[in-house]
Parts: structure tokens; C-alpha cells; sequence
């Protein structure tokens, strides 16, 4: 199985999540993952510090990035990460609305080894590289690279410690309530328009055996 895993806002800055995230991926057997990022309250801690915020954005999720890198490592999980900008990986043209994703690089990273890629990527015409938004990113990385599945985390905390999966194996995005949404789904993922698995750390884990989670079926 070939995957996306999207780590939110709130999940990137919680610790206990992390380390079960970085061992549920270690659990995992005959999968390639692109583990997809952006920034954390890391940001906002330091702009307190006298830091423009841009800059204080840029920042976070350079330091994110290697440290999710070392989390995966500790857990002995291969991995290399890299931001969107670097060599032009993923480069946004503002004028024509475009996104440019270099598939021979993705086709590169070999076989077992995840990939931890964040949000920053080079916007032509411009001086320095820009936080995209991550919905839009994973979408777009799925269907460009033609990855199986796209997943994303729990808000609800008291269940990242659980296996069991307390919801239906299948829910249509049409049919949930807002109270559904607020409890279950990251704020900044809600515009997630694609279809997708909702998932805890724990469940993560069971990958690709597709009874511990929940697909949240996406119909335009």
C-alpha cells in the first residue's frame, strides 16, 4: 500500500502522539508513506520571541520536519525529509493557479523508505518559499503520484491511546453534522475534499489492515 498521512495543527504539537505515531509506522509491513506537514503552536511561541510571523512559520516547520525525522529514526523507521521548495520539488505559479509537482523525485526515494515532506514550497515569482495549504497539497500529491490512501488523525485526544475503533468502518462526508466534524475531524483539515481515513496513532498501527478505521467517503 502506498499512503499519505497528514499531520495537523494541534497533532504536531502534541508529544505523547508523536511517539505512538512514530512506533505505529514502525509496526507497519509492505506500505510507502508520504508523511505530510506543515507548521505547530511552535509558531506562535516563537513569534512571542520578537519573530515576524512568516518568518517564525518557516522556522517551526523546518524544526518540525527534522524532528519528525528523529522521532522515526529513534523508532527505527528509514526515512528522509525534505521540504517542498528544495529543488523546486513542489513549486506554485500564483498567475496561472497551477501546481507543478516533480513526480521523478517522489519515483526516486526507494522502496521502504517514508518520506517526510512539509508544506513550504517554492512560489514562482517570488523572493521565498511559502506555507501551501495542506489539504490542497495532499490532494494534489495523491493524485499526482497516484498514492492508494489518504489518511488523517483524530482530533478527539482520550482516543490516541485506544485500537478499537469506536465509529462505522464507512461514513459519507455529506451525511455528518457539524457537532460530528468539530469532535472528530482536525480544524484545519475540514476542507479535505477527497475521500479519506480517519484514524488514532493507535490504530495507525494495523495499516494496511483496514478494520481499525474509519473511511469518510468524499462525494462531490
Amino acid at each position: 500500500m502506498n499512503y499519505i498521512a497528514v499531520l495537523d495543527h494541534d497533532h504536531l504539537d502534541n508529544n505523547l502522539f508523536l511517539k505512538a505515531f512514530a512506533d505505529a509506522i514502525s509496526r507497519q509491513r509492505n506500505v510507502k508513506g508520504i508523511i505530510l506537514h506543515g507548521d505547530s503552536a511552535y509558531t506562535d511561541r516563537i513569534i512571542q520571541t520578537g519573530v515576524m510571523r512568516e518568518d517564525a512559520r518557516f522556522r517551526s516547520t523546518r524544526e518540525l520536519n527534522t524532528r519528525l525525522i528523529a522521532l522515526l529514526a529513534d523508532s527505527g523507521v528509514p526515512a528522509i525529509g525534505v521540504n517542498g521548495y528544495q529543488k523546486e520539488i513542489i513549486s506554485y505559479d500564483s498567475d496561472t493557479d497551477q501546481l507543478t509537482i516533480k513526480k521523478s523525485f517522489f519515483d526516486s526515494i526507494p522502496g521502504q523508505t517514508f518520506l517526510v515532506l512539509s508544506n513550504l514550497i517554492h512560489i514562482k515569482n517570488s523572493k521565498s518559499p511559502q506555507a501551501f495549504p495542506l489539504t490542497k497539497l495532499a490532494v494534489s500529491l495523491q493524485s499526482e503520484l497516484d498514492f492508494e490512501e489518504l489518511f488523517a488523525f483524530k482530533k478527539s485526544e482520550e482516543d490516541e491511546v485506544m485500537i478499537k475503533n469506536d465509529l462505522p468502518e464507512r461514513l459519507n462526508w455529506n451525511d455528518l453534522d457539524e457537532n460530528f466534524k468539530n469532535e472528530h475531524v482536525p480544524n484545519d483539515l475540514t476542507d479535505l475534499n477527497k475521500t479519506f481515513n480517519l484514524v488514532t496513532s493507535r490504530s495507525f498501527m494495523k495499516v494496511p489492515d483496514n478494520s481499525k478505521f474509519t473511511k469518510i467517503i468524499f462525494e462531490p
